[in-house]
């Protein structure tokens, strides 16, 4: 799905891949020292496959944010926030970028046909007016769970999944799972993925120049991944977050969505379909495969 597909490039910037000036994030689930451990080959297949997605698009209301952070020891780095406030059909995704000008938020209100984008200033180039709307009405999460991976922070959550299934796939069995689940229920999944699979699942992009120092062995490193699930089956929070030493290369990195709490129609934003309509540029169907492609081009500039 193209607009699915631009979030993820919007978090492609990696010219390289701790975390300097990360947020402290904090499990919203952790098991306890009563937790039971399993282990079973299908562990993760059970627990990563589309109930993660289901489970989430079952919720009425959430708030949640989704962030990348990485460095490289050649000094390149990456750094992005996404919050999402989820109001039924209605919701709204900010970002924050470590580049001045490249941010775009996104607003939908329930029943408009149309979504609404505000661009940083980087993007004059490409759209002259502050805003910018293309037809796309409700997700209508209830009937397709997997358009609620559409969401600005979501997206993050389902390529950490797509990340790790495709690790699966080329490691087997010798990919570590372990599941702890707390007295009351709350599950905590351990596992891996390969730095490589993170690129192919659309998290980053890794420039040639850093590409050419990297040997198949070093791009398939493991790095740990967390998931926490609540007694709801709802996820609570996933995260990739580890350190790949290479010969000639470190590199640092951090994944993640988390879910932080509950809204109320009180937290969305006045709906921009009021705004007037110099302020507005209007896409057309026809025309946003190219609008999101010279977006793309303005933000790796």
């Amino acid at each position: 799905m193209r607009t699915r597909r631009l979030v993820a490039g919007m978090t492609a910037l990696l010219v390289g891949l701790v975390l300097t000036g990360c947020a402290t994030t904090t499990p919203t689930a952790v098991a306890n020292h009563e937790a039971k451990l399993e282990y079973h080959a299908d562990t993760g297949a059970e627990l990563l496959g589309d109930s993660l997605v289901e489970g989430l698009a079952g919720v009425e209301n959430f708030s949640a944010t989704a962030y990348t952070h990485g460095k490289a020891s050649t000094g390149a780095t990456l750094s992005t926030q996404h919050e999402t406030t989820v109001v039924g059909a209605s919701y709204v995704t900010k970002e924050s970028t470590a580049e001045p000008g490249t941010s775009i938020d996104e607003v939908h209100m329930a029943g408009s046909g149309f979504t609404y984008y505000l661009f940083g200033s980087a993007y004059t180039t490409v759209v002259a007016t502050p805003w910018a709307r293309l037809p796309m009405g409700d997700l209508d999460r209830a009937n397709d769970p997997q358009r609620t991976c559409i969401l600005g922070t979501v997206i993050f959550m389902c390529n950490l999944v797509e990340a790790w299934q495709l690790s699966k796939e080329s490691n087997g069995e010798e990919l570590p799972e372990k599941l702890e689940v707390s007295a009351d229920g709350n599950k905590h999944f351990t596992s891996a993925v390969t730095f490589d699979s993170l690129e192919e699942a659309g998290l980053y992009t890794l420039g040639d120049d850093l590409r050419s120092k990297l040997s198949e062995d070093e791009l398939g490193t493991l790095l740990p991944l967390h998931v926490w699930v609540g007694t709801d089956g709802v996820v609570q929070k996933i995260e990739v977050n580890g350190t790949m030493d290479a010969a000639s290369l470190d590199v640092e990195v951090q994944f993640g969505f988390e879910i932080t709490g509950t809204p109320t129609a009180d937290d969305l934003p006045d709906d921009p379909a009021s705004l007037a309509p110099q302020y507005v540029t209007n896409v057309t169907a026809d025309q946003a495969s190219a609008f999101w492609d010279a977006i793309g081009n303005a933000r790796t500039g």
